[in-house]
């Protein structure tokens, strides 16, 4: 196998995928010599192009990785020396102030194809706003946003993003500079993952999030909702657990009761409303089984899986991911047994859980869930 930048992180996201223990991936993992001022070449009294910023950044790797050996090569009008079966292809749109390269290697693996985006703004005191995203089919590993001054022809990097309201993990999503408008945007490289964004050019120096209010407004409480995710009525598949009641509806009729013995179900969540949750429940729901009946219980009965994707998850003290971050997953499992945290409240694409052996109470993302859509338990 190849050693360089990329595979390694490819490698770190499949050894997550693999075990619970490994370290989640960063919302950022460009290394400290893309974050540094860098120099850029130009031309002797030209104004500097697309190929001059991607140059610049190109230049400062320091493990000789193959994307951006072959983009120096292909700026400076060589041809790029490729492994057998490896393949690379470079866009340089200079009109439009645009580079996109792909490096894909030929040994496959899960994570083959390497791509790297290069773009700019004129800004309103007459810099250049600089952006080059580094990603792959699993999500985005190099977002850096550079302010390039003519007077001085350096890249300085800009401390933070130039953009406010933003609550997302990078590693989740998939970033597009423009090849042509002007705004920036962003989607999920999984199924379960979040919504679409744009950032919008605020024609001066910076984005803005579109929608972001509504992006990251709170749920109502008490609101009916659909629901699709995994439960159990125990913290543990191997652990008693206390009675439960089923119901023909929220505060209705109960029409089975279950004992500490009879808990042995898979439960499917689909709807919630004012603390009660309508359940499928059989045996091996996740896998072939099939439901053997369907009733409504109380949300403070059920358990839930946090699964999720690769990178670090969060509970959060309110519904939003705006709100403050209580502690990450790992934070919150004090050993490898306490995985099944008991439900408080539901409400649309949120779950309020208390965790089982350090009582850690916040609220964490359904969609994350097991059993949620594209996400594996």
């Amino acid at each position: 196998m190849k050693t360089n930048l990329f595979w390694a992180r490819s490698l770190a996201l499949l050894l997550a995928l693999l075990t619970s223990s490994a370290a989640p991936a960063q919302d950022d993992d460009s290394p400290d010599y893309f974050r540094r001022p860098l120099r850029v070449q130009t031309a002797a009294g030209k104004q500097p192009t697309i190929a001059d910023f991607a140059r610049a950044f190109a230049s400062a790797d320091q493990e000789k990785d193959p994307l951006f050996s072959a983009i120096l090569a292909r700026i400076d009008g060589r041809q790029p020396k490729l492994p057998q079966g490896d393949r690379f292809t470079c866009l340089i749109d200079r009109p439009h102030g645009y580079l996109r390269a792909c490096y894909t290697f030929g040994e496959g693996g899960i994570d083959p194809n390497q791509i790297l985006e290069v773009c700019y703004w004129r800004t309103d005191t007459d810099h250049r706003l600089v952006a080059v995203c580094s990603y792959s089919d699993i999500g985005t590993y190099i977002l850096i946003f550079y302010d390039y001054n003519p007077a001085t022809g350096l890249m300085m990097p800009l401390a933070q993003p130039p953009f406010e309201d933003f609550h997302e993990l990078l590693g989740e999503l998939i970033v597009q500079l423009p090849r042509e408008g002007k705004d920036i945007h962003m989607k999920s490289w999984w199924a379960g993952g979040p919504a679409p964004l744009t950032l919008r050019w605020n024609g001066r120096d910076g984005f803005t999030l579109v929608g972001a209010a509504e992006r990251y407004r709170q749920p109502a409480p008490n609101q009916p909702t659909t629901c699709d995710f995994l439960a159990l009525f125990k913290p543990d598949v191997t652990a008693g657990g206390e009675p439960v009641d089923l119901y023909d509806a929220p505060d209705g009729k109960v029409i089975r009761h279950l004992t500490d013995n009879d808990l042995d179900y898979d439960l499917r969540v689909k709807r919630a409303e004012n603390g009660w949750a309508y359940v499928d429940y059989g045996n091996n729901l996740l896998g072939a089984g099939s439901s053997e009946g369907s009733a409504w219980v109380r949300c403070a009965s059920l358990y839930v899986l946090p699964a999720g994707p690769v990178y670090t998850n969060y509970i959060y003290a309110e519904p939003t991911r705006a709100s403050h971050r209580v502690a990450t997953f790992n934070e919150a499992q004090d050993n490898s047994s306490d995985i099944w945290w008991k439900v408080l409240e539901i409400r649309k694409g949120w779950v309020k859980i208390r965790t089982t052996h350090l009582g850690i109470t916040g609220w964490i993302e359904a969609r994350i869930l097991c059993g949620s859509k594209g996400v594996d338990c």
